[in-house]
């Protein structure tokens, strides 16, 4: 497996794995995407995009819902934990989205995610004809995290068996106010 410094400017051969078909993801969307719709660019850049020209869509997830939160909620925070505010969390949505064919993905191990070179990675993942990559979250190290480049955007329909979790109040933000907990994050409350 890759780790480590990659060669950006050279080609490289990743290690690859298959996200089965009826595999199902989790993912953290606000009130620009639908749960199962590819950012085209849009907001600030992360890890592993945006890149290309034009810019190749993505889609973020993780394999659970804490792995979907940690990449989509907290990434912003450092590890020694931190405050959560409002705006971070009001208009989230989790859902979970089941695969309905195969997947082939890059897979980094280590924490690529604080790696600069990332979109350089991805390009040339994209350029490999693959359909995004997977790595380690490093704020929940036992769940893999996912980016889906938009040459997957036939594979995903939204998990019925999944039921969506909306932070903005209710129980679903006291279970996000315990998780955070649990990584020293205070969540501000309006």
């Amino acid at each position: 497996m890759v780790d480590g410094a990659l060669p950006v400017e050279g080609h490289f051969t990743p290690a690859v794995i298959v996200l089965p078909c009826g595999s199902v993801v989790h993912r953290v969307f606000g009130n620009l995407h639908g749960p199962a719709e590819f950012n085209p660019g849009f907001g600030e850049s992360s890890h592993f995009s945006f890149f290309g020209d034009p810019v190749v869509p993505v889609l973020y997830a993780a394999e659970d819902i804490e792995g979907a939160v940690s990449e989509g909620v907290l990434h912003h925070l450092p590890p020694t934990g931190g405050v959560l505010f409002p705006a971070r969390y009001e208009d989230r949505i989790a859902a979970g989205l089941a695969t309905n064919r195969e997947l082939s993905l890059a897979i980094f191990q280590g924490f690529p995610s604080e790696h600069a070179d990332t979109a350089a990675w991805a390009r040339v993942v994209w350029e490999l004809g693959l359909d995004g990559c997977a790595w380690q979250s490093p704020r929940h190290v036992t769940s893999r995290a996912y980016v889906f480049f938009d040459r997957a955007a036939d594979a995903f329909t939204v998990a019925p068996e999944v039921a969506p979790r909306v932070f903005a109040n209710g129980p679903d933000l006291d279970w996000l106010i315990d998780f955070c907990a649990y990584h020293r994050i205070e969540v501000q409350v309006i």
